[in-house]
């Protein structure tokens, strides 16, 4: 028997594992930010030591003010996560797959063409030959005029000054297709995310990690730019999702199995999907919302939920969402009609 004095007191041992625990996340992500400068910073060496010096300080810098941002935000997300927890019911989970209602019509391509609306008025007219009638409507009736329009848009990318001044070594549509098949061949974790913080910090970080910082730059100036367009493109993407051989044809894009599935789940299941959205502008936040609903919403059709995502609190948290704040969404009316067939669905 140990002596009294060499006898453990069993609140010390708690406050060691609770050390142990807040050592944990922070060794996390200092393992992340090593990993990340020794994969990314590819960039020509100085012409000197002293010069070398401070671009490898202001890229710790960098690393530090970004998982620091993002390990705050994980934390108020955490809190807010535990308060929905707490609050939710049992009767806010969906029926069991097997109890679904028959499947019902898509509600990505409009059946009416009054439902096409103009660009907002007030937004910058594009300074390419492409013109308000050519542009992107959200209407595509067929693959080829959904390609069409997608084609047309990046046309009017590549006229644009403040693109331009990214100096792309290619133009809009092969740049952003490689980028959008790096992204489809490298997909985000779905699954017990919070088994794990490391996975968490990753998926907080994914796009980050998979396209890097100048395209994430890139892309935020675009959607800040191009806000009246963005609901069109999604669309229209949407809609040649429905089409994968002409998409993989005409526009280059493979998609490869339940690459769309994952990252629906990721923004509407995951709190590294759902902190991207948290930090988007609201028209960005609700369309993509949007579609990962109708994404799931197909694959419970089809029978390939494998994961057995649950999208009733998601559609009524977007209902609410888009009746309070979505007055800037052109296609409002079309989205809700669309969310009170689903909500009635799978009541």
């Amino acid at each position: 028997m140990k002596p009294e004095k060499y006898k453990e007191n069993p609140s010390s041992r708690k406050k060691k594992r609770s050390s142990n625990l807040l050592f944990i996340p922070v060794l996390v992500i200092l393992v992340i930010g090593i990993l990340f400068y020794l994969t990314s910073n590819r960039q020509e060496g100085s012409n000197s030591v002293q010069e070398a010096g401070k671009k490898q300080s202001g890229i710790w810098e960098k690393i530090t003010r970004t998982f620091s941002d993002e390990y705050d935000q994980l934390k108020h997300a955490l809190k807010q996560n535990n308060r929905q927890e707490n609050s939710k019911g049992p009767s806010t989970q969906d029926s069991p797959q097997g109890g679904e209602p028959p499947a019902v019509t898509q509600g990505n391509q409009p059946s009416d063409n009054s439902q096409q609306t103009a660009p907002m008025a007030g937004s910058e007219q594009p300074a390419s030959p492409a013109t308000d009638a050519s542009m992107p409507s959200g209407t595509a009736e067929s693959p080829k005029q959904a390609e069409e329009k997608i084609n047309v848009f990046y046309s009017h990318l590549d006229a644009q000054p403040y693109l331009q001044s990214f100096h792309l070594e290619k133009p809009s549509d092969v740049h952003f297709t490689g980028l959008i098949q790096k992204l489809l061949d490298n997909r985000p974790v779905i699954t017990r995310e919070t088994d794990d913080l490391l996975t968490i910090v990753k998926n907080t970080a994914h796009f980050f990690r998979i396209i890097g910082k100048d395209n994430i730059t890139l892309l935020k100036t675009i959607l800040d730019q191009e806000k009246p367009y963005l609901e069109d493109i999604l669309a229209d993407y949407y809609a040649l999702s429905e089409f994968p051989d002409d998409l993989q044809k005409n526009l280059s894009l493979r998609i490869p199995p339940y690459a769309l599935y994952e990252y629906a789940g990721f923004f509407l299941n995951t709190m590294g999907g759902r902190l991207y959205l948290f930090r988007r502008d609201p028209v960005t936040r609700m369309t993509v919302t949007y579609y990962g609903i109708l994404i799931i919403d197909k694959a419970n059709r089809e029978s390939n939920n494998r994961d057995g995502i649950q999208i009733k609190q998601a559609v009524d948290s977007l209902i609410a969402d888009i009746e309070g704040s979505g007055n800037q969404l052109r296609f409002k009316e079309r989205y809700l009609d669309k969310l009170y067939e689903l909500k009635e669905k799978y009541q």
